[in-house]
């Protein structure tokens, strides 16, 4: 499907035409079109209150005496409390009832959908990244006859602009969201593929295709070489399963300088090891790579866009399981930065892994450190699916992707890191233990991570609540989110702007 940018008074074949209302503004609403049929129609059509501006209102009518156009009326609510994520949500539920009422092509009135807080590019770039993130499918697995019944009609959406001014700007930000999505939904299957499927040594050749696509550095160390470089770590959580794991380095050079170096956490599948998950719900920890699949989905995006920035992506990847060769509660491990941990609790080996790799990044001298993990039920607890727990050691880092959180729809929300917490995993046997007790378990986690940065500016972020989903919401069906690839490549952009 085709999402474009024309001029509003450029006529078009589109079947469908879309206009936002606000509440409170239905009488206005046929002004949006330039067709004198229509506009006396919907004029009509709000003297005898057909429609409503209610948030989430939808009202579809056939063109009198044009049984082949319609029009579709979006209710878009509060003016004074509209924003790009609401247009988001209506860019997904467009899709779905564009294709519900079988049309082929649609125009959509940009002009009553911005203009309150939302300028044309941001809201063309919103509406994109709903429909694009809505439109996602993964049924590689499905027999032919049991994959989606009823396929798609839709092949083509218009962004109509009335301001000339703007269409360059809208059509700069089509192109720039579209390729944005294609990299999250990048992340996406690669965290929806099966754990049979997906496992180090494969998410490592999937990484180093895409580099090879995009024109990105790659470099893939084998268990050989993290035993080399003394990742004890890492090889300790790998060691309870013969797939071997691998450590991916990803480069974009986009840019001079030091880098941004961004952490994903890569367990393809995680049991638990011997302090074992249970059985319900352990299926879909073949989503707890889903760090590690964002980091990689935000350096296909910046090299596709060019941004001006020198990245370096690093994914730790191996899976977690119980077997006759497992890393077992009390056993002691000494990681790339020397630290030795005791591992109380298997089922905590994320931290683990991420340990090394945060080390590794010192090795770059890096602007920041900025990782990703699907690290602790205990966020889950916290904030549930709405937003990821945030931490770190530098204040205006946290502040510009808190920032781009609320730009994205991809929200943070800061914890504290006060060093009581850090008390808490102070070990009798050696430097640290992986865990630290029953209460504040993703600080304490974050506490363990901070111990292997230095001085580094920092940020973590723990995506567990809002990695993956169980049932469809918004513009996401169930299954892996992508999550962390929006936010970052925004933080980027937004990183580029300032400088």
């Amino acid at each position: 499907m085709k999402i474009v940018s024309a001029l509003r008074s450029v006529r078009s074949k589109s079947e469908a035409t879309l206009i936002g209302v606000f509440s409170g503004e239905e009488k206005n609403s046929g002004k949006a079109f330039e067709d004198n049929k229509i506009k006396n129609f919907i004029s009509e059509l709000a003297k005898t209150h057909r429609f409503s501006g209610k948030e989430g209102a939808f009202f579809f009518s056939p063109v009198p005496g044009d049984a082949k156009r319609g029009v579709l009326i979006a209710g878009l609510g509060d003016k004074k409390k509209f924003n790009a994520e609401k247009l988001r949500r209506l860019g997904s539920a467009l899709f779905a009832k564009l294709n519900g009422l079988s049309f082929e092509s649609a125009r959509v009135e940009l002009d009553t959908l911005v203009g309150s807080g939302v300028s044309y590019a941001d809201g063309a770039a919103a509406l994109v990244e709903g429909i694009r993130l809505k439109e996602y499918r993964f049924d590689f697995h499905k027999s032919k006859d049991k994959k989606e019944e009823k396929p798609e009609t839709l092949k083509e959406i218009v962004l109509a602009v009335r301001d000339k001014k703007a269409l360059d700007s809208v059509s700069k930000e089509i192109a720039v969201a579209q390729t944005i999505v294609e990299s999250a939904n990048v992340a996406r299957r690669l965290g929806d593929e099966p754990a049979n499927v997906m496992t180090p040594r494969r998410l490592a050749e999937e990484a180093r295709k895409m580099a090879r696509e995009v024109g990105l550095k790659c470099q893939i160390l084998d268990e050989k070489q993290i035993r080399a470089l003394k990742m004890g770590a890492l090889l300790g959580v790998a060691q309870g399963s013969k797939e071997p794991p691998r450590f991916i380095i990803l480069e974009h050079h986009g840019a001079s300088g030091k880098p941004i170096v961004l952490v994903g956490k890569g367990i393809t599948f995680d049991s638990g090891g011997i302090s074992l998950k249970p059985p319900q719900g352990m299926d879909l920890m073949r989503y707890d790579m889903c760090g590690g699949a964002a980091v990689i989905g935000i350096l296909r995006a910046a090299a596709k866009l060019k941004l001006k920035q020198h990245l370096i992506g690093l994914v730790p990847t191996c899976e977690n399981l119980p077997s006759e060769t497992p890393t077992r509660p009390g056993d002691i491990h000494t990681t790339y930065l020397g630290k030795t941990v005791e591992v109380l609790n298997t089922d905590a080996e994320g931290r683990l892994i991420l340990s090394d790799a945060l080390a590794y990044a010192h090795k770059y001298k890096p602007r920041a450190i900025i990782d990703m993990a699907t690290l602790t039920g205990a966020c889950v607890a916290t904030f549930g699916d709405q937003c990821m727990g945030m931490m770190g050691n530098d204040p205006a880092l946290l502040k510009n992707i808190q920032k781009a959180g609320y730009e994205t729809g991809e929200r943070c929300w800061e914890l504290p890191m006060w060093q009581e917490y850090g008390d808490m995993i102070k070990s009798d046997f050696a430097d640290l233990k992986n865990i630290g007790g029953k209460y504040a378990g993703t600080i304490t986690a974050g506490k363990f991570l901070e111990v292997f940065v230095g001085d580094y500016p920092w940020c973590h972020l723990d995506i567990a609540g809002v990695a993956w989903r169980e049932s469809p919401a918004y513009y996401t069906k169930a299954g892996a989110t992508g999550v962390g690839v929006r936010l970052m490549v925004r933080y980027l952009r937004n990183l580029t702007k300032r400088s």
